[in-house]
C-alpha cells in the first residue's frame, strides 16, 4: 500500500506546545533529560509508487487529484507505556487559520530511558482525547471527506525511547546538523488515508448472457439512466487498531454508524457524493450501442466518475460496498419505446485482487478501485442483488500515490 511520507513534523509534532511558552505549554515528565526534535512541514508529503517502492510500465497507479495531498491541519499525540496521554499538539495551516505557516523544528521535552506510543493524524481537526483506547474509539465522517481534505493517519509506534540528551527522527537533508548518533531513525513518519477512492472509468455492452440471445439478435442498446453507490458505512476509524494492521473497518454496533447510498434525494441514507450519474440533470441521452464501449473521461468532462468511499470488507449478499447501474434496453435504432425498462446491474465490490496481486476481501482505506463495467445481461427488474445481473465487471484496485517534493532541510 502506498504510503504518504510526512516528513519528520512526526511525533512530536504533537508536542508543538512544549516550545511555546504560557498556559498552553504542556506538562512533561521530571527529570527532563532528553529532548526529541522534529521538523513540521506541511508540504513535505512523499510516497512510493508501490508497496515494494517500483513501479512498472503495465501498473499505473491511481491518478492523484489535485488538492489531494493537501495537509489543512495535523493532530500528533504520545502516550505513556500504560496507554494515559502525555501530551498531544495540533497545528492548523489552513488558509481561514492564517495559513502560510514556514516549516519549522519542534523540540520536546521527557525523560529517558521510557518508552512511549505515538501517532499522527492529518487533516482530522483538533481533537481530544485522553487515552490511546479512546482515541482509537475516534471517527470521521465520510460526508466531511473533500478532494483537498482527505483524513490519514500513522500506525501507531510503540517503545519508542529517548536517549539522553538530543534525539532525532527524519531524514539527514532536514536536521544536517545532527550527529549520526542522534538519530532514533532516518525515514519519515509514513502516514495512510483512512479511505478509498472509486474511479469508474468504462462502461460497455455486449450482449453475451445465456438470457440475452435475443438481444443480441436484436443489436439492442443500453441507455444508462443512473449510476450510484449503495451500502457505503458512513465513517471511518481515525487510526489503526493496532500497530501492525492498517486495516480497520465499524460494525454495526458503533455508535451513529449507518450505511449510505446516492440512490434517493432528501431520504435519511442519502449522500449526494455517492451519485455518480443522473441522467435527469442532463440535456442529451447516454446510448451505449451493442459490441462498443465509452470511455467515461469523453462524457465527464476528462474525468472518471468518482467518490469516495469508506472500508466495508462485509460477506453476505448485502452488505458488500455496490454500484447500482440503471437504465432501458433500446431497439437497435431510433426512440421506440424500451424493449426492457428500467433494469438494475451491479457492481460488487468485493473478493477482490489489487496489481501487486493481493486479495481484497473488499473496500480496504488507501487504494484507488478503478472500475471497467460490461452490460451483457437482461438485468433485474428492481434493486434487490440478483447474481444473474451482475454486469461484467474489471476491478483494478490499486495504491493511492501522492507525490511532492519534500521541503528544504531545517535544523
Amino acid at each position: 500500500m502506498k504510503p504518504i511520507y510526512i516528513a519528520p513534523f512526526l511525533l512530536a509534532l504533537c508536542l508543538l506546545a512544549s516550545c511555546s511558552s504560557g498556559d498552553d505549554e504542556p506538562k512533561v515528565i521530571v527529570p527532563q533529560d532528553a529532548t526529541l526534535t522534529l521538523s513540521v512541514a506541511p508540504g513535505s508529503v512523499l510516497t512510493k509508487s508501490s508497496a515494494s517502492g517500483t513501479k512498472t510500465d503495465e501498473v499505473q497507479p491511481g491518478e492523484t487529484q489535485q488538492g489531494e495531498a493537501r495537509i489543512n491541519n495535523i493532530c500528533a499525540a504520545l502516550f505513556k507505556e500504560d496507554g494515559s496521554l502525555l501530551t498531544s499538539s495540533y497545528v492548523d495551516y489552513s488558509s481561514e487559520a492564517g495559513g502560510g505557516k514556514t516549516p519549522d523544528t519542534i523540540r520536546i521535552s521527557a525523560k529517558s530511558d521510557t518508552e512511549y506510543t505515538y501517532v499522527l493524524l492529518v487533516n482530522v481537526g483538533n481533537k481530544t482525547f485522553s487515552t490511546l483506547e479512546e482515541l482509537k474509539e475516534g471517527t470521521f465522517a465520510l460526508k466531511d471527506i473533500k478532494v483537498d481534505n482527505q483524513p490519514m493517519c500513522s500506525r501507531f509506534r510503540n517503545n519508542v525511547v529517548l536517549k539522553p540528551g538530543a534525539n532525532y527522527i527524519g531524514p539527514k537533508e532536514v536536521f544536517t546538523n545532527a550527529s549520526e548518533a542522534e538519530f532514533i531513525n532516518k525515514e519519515s513518519i509514513k502516514v495512510y488515508r483512512t479511505a478509498s477512492r472509486i474511479d469508474f472509468e468504462q462502461i460497455g455492452v455486449t450482449w453475451s448472457d445465456e438470457n440475452a440471445t435475443d438481444l443480441q439478435k436484436a443489436n439492442a442498446r443500453f441507455r444508462l439512466k443512473r449510476v450510484y453507490a449503495t451500502q457505503v458505512k458512513s465513517h471511518t476509524y481515525l487510526t489503526d487498531r493496532n500497530t501492525s494492521d492498517n486495516s480497520v473497518e465499524l460494525k454495526d454496533e458503533t455508535d451513529g454508524f449507518t450505511y449510505l447510498d446516492g440512490k434517493l434525494l432528501n431520504s435519511g441514507s442519502y449522500l449526494d457524493a455517492l451519485n455518480l450519474f443522473d441522467s435527469a440533470d442532463k440535456t442529451e441521452s447516454f446510448i451505449i450501442s451493442n459490441e462498443s464501449s465509452t470511455d467515461i473521461a469523453d462524457i465527464n468532462d476528462g474525468n472518471p466518475w468518482r467518490c469516495y468511499v469508506t472500508e466495508n470488507t462485509e460477506s453476505g449478499l448485502t452488505l458488500p460496498t455496490t454500484l447500482i447501474l440503471k437504465g432501458d434496453i433500446l431497439p437497435a435504432t431510433g426512440n421506440d419505446e424500451p424493449i426492457l425498462k428500467d433494469r438494475y446491474f451491479f457492481v460488487r465490490l468485493k473478493d477482490m485482487k489489487d496489481t501487486q496481486g493481493r486479495e481484497l476481501p473488499g473496500i480496504i482505506r488507501n487504494y484507488v478501485i478503478r472500475i471497467s463495467a460490461t452490460i451483457s445481461g437482461k438485468g433485474s427488474g428492481d434493486e434487490e442483488y440478483r447474481e444473474n445481473a451482475s454486469a461484467i465487471v474489471t476491478v483494478t484496485p490499486d495504491d493511492w500515490s501522492v507525490e511532492e517534493t519534500q521541503h528544504e532541510g531545517v535544523n
